[in-house]
């Protein structure tokens, strides 16, 4: 009977008595955290003393894990409803991976949580590469991102390559595929779960080999080989593993070199000819294109320099004479002009007015930027060399009414060189001069093979304006039975320390200003052109230098640079203010740009056309000009600070009376 009593008062005791777990065992990542729940229950007549979860050790006595050094600052219980417990572990390590069990304590039972509670696996990241490692382009490669137990949120794995993300990567497999295999998959790979990418597994190494690419070859030094030189030839190529190079020439066998480098030691004209080099390694092999070697033989490139040298003093000595003759044939038509009925004016009447017809302003202003006469300027600022056959060359203001003029169908090429004030330093001036005669003499020369044509030898543009600079070159389509690639172009006013262009596109000095472009290839018969155009935005003062154009191709010595380039002049506009009488000054918009239609403000809104405004001395207005088409970029103002009295003038035109003190005038 006693031990009837034993047995169903502990039959009682565990039915009131009991603890229980929802998960029984829980796979998480390390560095992450975990929530733990059971559920208990006890009599409610017996108050807790007290409750806890611990680390299940085998013969030891259960300890609260809050207690735990091991646990410090990453254990903690959160308060729930009656009856349900859960514990929280942050920050996951190797060492947390163990078995949770919950304990409690009232007056009469003590819970020795001797049933089995919830089993924790803490798990890291790494990745597996099948077949191997190594492989060579074109195989199947498959990664796979490993966890020693399946996580238990079925995460969705992401891929990293090179400490960037893989593209297309994530998803809730765990494997990336890499099929076929290729150069650019080589590098170093890991991976990590969605929500936790920090959380990376350790890098593996996938090594991709190939066979060369197509080798590049070059020749040191470029052009003409003089017999009796040394010449080395070049090769390179991408590999892994590392290429081998072979040397051979055309329609022969190697010529018994391998090496990066071959060096040809007095070298004979025999020797000269085209050669390729072969790159190859264990996966394959890439022959080059064909280099061509011409080697000239000492005499004939002495004969040719000295050709050379008697043509440039012919070209200097005509030159000189063309100069000459300008300048006789100028005076003799100042003389002429000076004589053809004008009025007699007086002593100190200015010269009748020249027609310069070659400076403009960029094709981005206005179409009614017309021509308009000038003053004449000082001989140092003033200088023309026109030659005329064309029925579309202006005729010089002089000359217009002459008799003989009438026929102009049989004349010699035209060239036509004009600077005048918009050139205000002579370097540029004799520059101008110099490129207008290159290009003549190349025109009288015939068609050349390799050439670079500006559409305009100088240009003039507005400060804060665009510009376009445009040229074309030539090129043969086919030389030395190979067919002719152009590798590079580019625009540039000054070179490295080595003598090499520096691109404007990297030119510090205009970042964000500059644009280039090429059109189309046309070929006709056996020669090929191209059209290119530099684009410079927001002109600055210091812009204004000579731009040359480089073209580079794979023929021998397929570096061209056309010299003299393209003259650029950036100006700003001023209001010149000079007297006309006693009541009057007349204004004139003074700029480098000579050829402007102008257009006046008073007071910010426009008033009338022209280069010169007249007004009467005293005003409360400011008077400024704009180029028509730039109405943005005005010239600084002029104005009286302090006005007497206005008067409309009795004609009507739109003209407010101006009464400025010429000794008051001032820019604002």
């Amino acid at each position: 009977m006693a031990l009837f009593l034993k047995y169903f008062s502990g039959i009682q005791g565990n039915s009131c008595n009991r603890v229980s777990y929802p998960t029984r065992t829980m796979c998480v990542l390390q560095g992450t955290s975990v929530d733990i729940s059971c559920t208990y229950s006890h009599p409610s007549n017996q108050p807790l003393n007290y409750k806890y979860w611990f680390k299940w050790r085998a013969n030891q006595e259960p300890s609260d894990l809050q207690a735990d050094s091991e646990y410090e600052g990453r254990a903690e219980y959160h308060v729930e409803e009656t009856g349900r417990s859960t514990l929280r572990i942050t920050d996951l390590r190797d060492t947390d991976t163990a078995e949770y069990r919950f304990t409690f304590k009232t007056r009469k039972h003590e819970w020795k949580g001797s049933l089995h509670g919830t089993t924790l696996t803490v798990t890291g990241l790494s990745v597996e590469v099948t077949p191997v490692a190594m492989v060579t382009e074109g195989q199947r490669v498959t990664l796979t991102c490993i966890t020693s137990c399946p996580l238990a949120d079925k995460p969705s794995y992401i891929w990293h390559q090179n400490n960037g993300s893989v593209n297309g990567s994530e998803n809730p497999e765990n494997q990336l595929v890499l099929d076929p295999v290729g150069p650019q998959h080589a590098g170093s790979y890991s991976c990590s779960v969605r929500n936790y990418p920090h959380l990376r597994s350790p890098e593996e190494t996938l090594t991709v080999q190939y066979a060369p690419n197509t080798p590049s070859v070059s020749v040191s030094p470029s052009g003409e080989i003089a017999e009796g030189s040394s010449v080395t030839l070049s090769c390179s190529s991408d590999a892994n593993p590392a290429a081998n190079y072979t040397w051979f020439k055309e329609h022969d066998d190697s010529v018994g070199e391998s090496g990066q480098n071959y060096t040809i030691t007095n070298i004979t004209s025999e020797l000269g000819g085209h050669y390729y080099c072969q790159a190859h390694n264990a996966i394959g092999h890439h022959n080059s294109t064909l280099l061509f070697i011409n080697v000239t033989d000492q005499s004939s490139s002495l004969t040719t320099v000295a050709v050379r040298t008697v043509a440039v003093l012919l070209v200097t000595m005509v030159i000189f004479l063309l100069i000459f003759l300008w300048m006789r044939i100028k005076r003799a038509s100042r003389k002429a002009c000076g004589q053809r009925g004008r009025p007699d004016t007086g002593e100190g009447s200015l010269p009748d007015p020249e027609y310069d017809d070659i400076l403009h302003l960029t094709n981005r202003l206005s179409p009614a930027a017309q021509r308009k006469p000038i003053e004449e300027q000082d001989d140092i600022y003033n200088a023309t060399i026109h030659i005329s056959h064309s029925e579309d060359q202006e005729v010089p203001h002089c000359w217009a009414d002459s008799p003989d003029q009438s026929d102009h169908t049989k004349q010699p090429p035209s060239l036509h060189v004009s600077c005048d004030h918009a050139f205000h330093q002579l370097n540029l001036c004799v520059l101008f001069i110099l490129n207008e005669m290159c290009l003549f003499f190349t025109a009288l020369q015939g068609n050349d093979d390799w050439t670079v044509t500006y559409t305009s030898s100088n240009v003039c543009s507005l400060r804060g304006s665009t510009v376009d600079i445009s040229c074309t070159f030539k090129y043969p389509e086919k030389q030395h039975d190979l067919s002719t690639t152009v590798l590079e172009t580019l625009w540039f006013t000054k070179e490295d320390r080595n003598h090499k262009p520096v691109d404007l596109l990297s030119d510090a000095d205009y970042t964000g200003r500059v644009e280039s472009s090429c059109g189309e290839i046309s070929c006709i018969g056996s020669s090929c052109n191209r059209k290119c155009t530099l684009s410079i935005r927001d002109l600055r003062q210091s812009d204004s230098a000579v731009y040359n154009f480089r073209f580079k191709t794979n023929q021998p010595g397929g570096e061209h640079t056309a010299n003299p380039g393209v003259a650029l002049t950036v100006t700003d506009l001023q209001v010149k203010v000079s007297p006309r009488d006693n009541r009057t000054r007349n204004l004139e918009c003074d700029s480098m740009c000579a050829n402007a239609a102008i257009s006046w403000y008073r007071n910010g809104q426009r008033a009338a056309q022209g280069r010169s405004y007249w007004v009467y001395i005293n005003s409360i207005n400011s008077y400024s000009c704009a180029v028509e088409g730039y109405e943005r970029l005005h010239s600084p103002s002029v104005c009286k600070s302090t006005p007497q009295y206005a008067d409309m003038r009795p004609d009507g035109i739109d003209l407010y009376s101006m009464f400025f003190h010429s000794h008051h005038i001032s820019a604002v």
